[in-house]
């Protein structure tokens, strides 16, 4: 008898047991619940700070995530909002993080712009990845050089390579004190930049071996002051360099 009320007990006891730790359980679920809810629904946007944008304005930035001062804190996805401010061409990378005081910061990463594209009469900035970032029908300022008239649908191949010798000539800083630079030529193989008054015919690939021999070139004919209208550079064997006649002319008849 003593054995069985022993068990007996011994049952009990454990049943409160377990009684007591579930009920434990489920009131600290309760309570951590309740505490969520406060804090996704009670929590405002109290200030949004940005960092890293020059270009693309702060409101324009608010505007973009859709998102404002006494929104709840936590009624939106991070990632929708990335994602958000990653569609705008400005933004090139950006890191959101919020903080339970009510603020949200913002860090932006832009787009550099490296050309402009003059297409149809118009405008446009374009970044390194050759994405359109802006149409310049605004009076902006940007000594860049520009592509001209070449159509990114319509001559995509030449649009890539024009935009591949501008990352060149970034990467290797040159021509930065040349005046007015324009890169032409609808197919590849064409490609050509204007400097002020002269043409350089580059064409595709290859731009260090070529933009060495242009400057052996440009040199000799400094050294011989021989004037051009055309240097191309396109021939593995070759350079051909078609002379500026209107300015030769004018040397002879001088020299009479």
């Amino acid at each position: 008898m003593n054995s069985t009320s022993t068990k007996l007990s011994i049952k009990k006891h454990k049943k409160r047991k377990y009684y007591l730790i579930t009920l434990i359980v489920l009131f600290s679920l309760i309570i951590l619940a309740s505490t969520l809810w406060w804090v996704k629904n009670s929590i405002k946007v109290k200030d949004i700070y940005t960092y890293g944008n020059q270009q693309v304005k702060s409101d324009d930035i608010r505007a973009i995530m859709k998102v404002k001062k006494g929104d709840k804190l936590f009624s939106f996805n991070l990632s929708e909002l990335y994602n958000r401010l990653k569609s705008y061409p400005w933004i090139k990378e950006t890191e959101i993080r919020r903080e339970l005081t009510g603020i949200l910061h913002i860090r932006i990463k832009e787009a550099t712009p490296i050309a402009i594209l003059n297409l149809n009469e118009k405008n446009y900035l374009l970044d390194n990845d050759g994405i359109i970032l802006e149409d310049l029908s605004d009076a902006k300022a940007f000594f860049l050089p520009v592509l001209k008239d070449i159509d990114p649908t319509k001559h995509n191949a030449s649009y890539k390579e024009a935009i591949d010798f501008v990352k060149f000539m970034n990467e290797k800083k040159l021509f930065l004190n040349t005046g007015s630079l324009q890169i032409f030529g609808h197919r590849p193989e064409d490609l050509s930049i204007k400097i002020d008054n002269l043409i350089i015919k580059i064409g595709a690939g290859d731009f260090e071996r070529k933009l060495t021999r242009l400057e052996f070139v440009r040199q000799e004919m400094i050294r011989r002051n021989i004037p051009a209208d055309t240097i191309d550079l396109r021939f593995s064997d070759k350079i051909i360099v078609k002379p500026n006649e209107s300015l030769d002319n004018v040397k002879k008849k001088t020299t009479r």
